[in-house]
Order: structure tokens, then sequence, then C-alpha cells
């Protein structure tokens, strides 16, 4: 936290002595030097201020984007910041994956795991046996939940092939009358293994190429932005200038540091 000083000057001059000498004058109010106050930094001050204003740091919002990566940096998906079917079922994958009680790193390294096994092209991932899936999923060091998830890997390969012919990128396909973020939670809700966290978890991810859905913020990063000072999924959004990438690269920010306890750095 920017803290500012004030620090006070103190006369250095000695008082005079009392000589028997009455020609000599003794210093006057008139004569001696007013004593200096050292000036509080302007700098300090205006932060100071402006955190008084915000009820935040000011940069928090800054240092948070700094720390956010959007998916398309750490998923090797062609087109990675298109609305592909690809991409799309990526954003899917990791929404399944990340809803489970697991580290973020253990979640990141299991995606690309996943990737790495082309699971993101729904034939890939249709031809892919109980046992492959396993594998790939402890590969990534997702040990507790693996039979399970594998299982509901091939569930949702199979409810996209029958609602959505195989076509990943339709699920953020929105007419522009419908409200496009509660239709897309409402669609993803329906895959076996994804509820009201794993849809959330993919609306925030997704927003960054499907803008539509934007501003995406689910409760639990909600309540450590208000903690941070930021206000609601509207307001975070005005200050990003309603840049939807941007929301989504804060969004996993602040899951990473309300998943690593570091909110109080950011206060």
């Amino acid at each position: 936290m920017v803290t500012t000083r004030s620090q006070t000057g103190q006369s250095t001059k000695d008082e005079p002595s009392l000589k028997s000498n009455t020609s000599e004058k003794h210093p006057s109010d008139k004569d001696s030097k007013p004593v200096k106050q050292s000036k509080k930094s302007s700098s300090s001050t205006t932060e100071d201020k402006a955190k008084t204003q915000s009820g935040r740091k000011p940069k928090t919002v800054e240092l948070l984007l700094a720390k956010g990566r959007p998916m398309s940096e750490f998923i090797a998906v062609d087109k990675a910041q298109e609305s592909t079917p690809e991409t799309v079922l990526a954003h899917l994958l990791n929404a399944l994956i990340s809803s489970a009680r697991i580290s973020h790193t253990i979640a990141e390294e299991t995606l690309a795991q996943c990737v790495s096994a082309g699971y993101q092209n729904i034939d890939t991932l249709e031809k892919s046996s109980w046992e492959e899936r396993t594998d790939v999923l402890t590969k990534g060091g997702y040990t507790h939940y693996r039979e399970k998830t594998a299982t509901a890997l091939g569930q949702l390969a199979e409810h996209l092939r029958e609602k959505y012919d195989g076509d990943a990128s339709r699920l953020v396909d929105v007419k522009s009358s419908e409200n496009a973020n509660g239709t897309v939670k409402k669609r993803v809700k329906e895959f076996k293994g994804i509820g009201e966290l794993g849809a959330d978890i993919f609306l925030e991810t997704i927003q960054a190429v499907a803008p539509s859905v934007a501003p995406a913020l689910s409760q639990r990063n909600l309540a450590t932005a208000e903690k941070l000072g930021l206000g609601d999924a509207n307001q975070v959004f005005e200050e990003l200038h309603r840049d939807a990438a941007s929301m989504a690269k804060l969004c996993q920010a602040l899951t990473v540091i309300r998943l690593e306890g570091k909110e109080h750095e950011y206060t």
C-alpha cells in the first residue's frame, strides 16, 4: 500500500546566551528564520486520494490483467482466438475438468494433455476408449476423479453429437434477440458432469472468443472482485472499456489469486 510521509523540520539554531554587554543585540522574532515544513509527495497524495475515491489501490485492474492468462495462451488449438468448433470444445473440456476440486495448475496441465490427445476434435474424442481417457487424465495429474471424468468425457461427446451434430461452436451461436449469457449457460448445463460451477467457468473463458456472453463473472469471482473493491460484473466490464477478451483475462486472474489465497496482495 502506498503510504505518505510527512517530515517536520526543526530549527537547529541554539538559543543565544545572555551577556553582560548591553550593546550586543539578542535575535528578535523578526530576525529569526521561519521553520520550514516538508511537503507531502504529490504523487503519494494523488494515489491516496485515488484509493479513497475508488476503495481500492490504483492500478489494481492493471495488475490483475498482467497476472491473467487467456486460454489461447496455454492450449495448442488452431485459431484459439476464434469460436471454431475445436476452440469451443476445448473450453467445454476445461469447464468439465476445472469444476472438480483440484488445483488450477492440475486443471491446466490436464487440459493440455487432453488437447495433446486431440480431444478438442469431436471425432477423436468419440473414438477414444474409457481406458485411454483415464490414462490421459492421469498424465495431467487428475487422479482423484479420473474414472468419473473419463465417463463424463464420453457422455459429453455423445450429447454434443446428438444435440449439435458434433459442432461445439453452435453452443455459442445465439440470436441477437436472446439473452446470450443465460441461453449459453442453460445449454452448457445440459452436459452431464457440468453443473452451475462448470457453466460459470465456461462463460468466463468463452467470452474471449464469444463476446456476446460478456460480461461473465462467476459468483465466486464476483465475491473476490467485490473484496478488492472492483464492483460487480458490469462495473468491471465498463472499466475494461467493454473488452470481452480483457474480461476473460481478469476472471482468470481472480480465480488464481482466490485459489492461492492472495487477495490481500491487491487490497
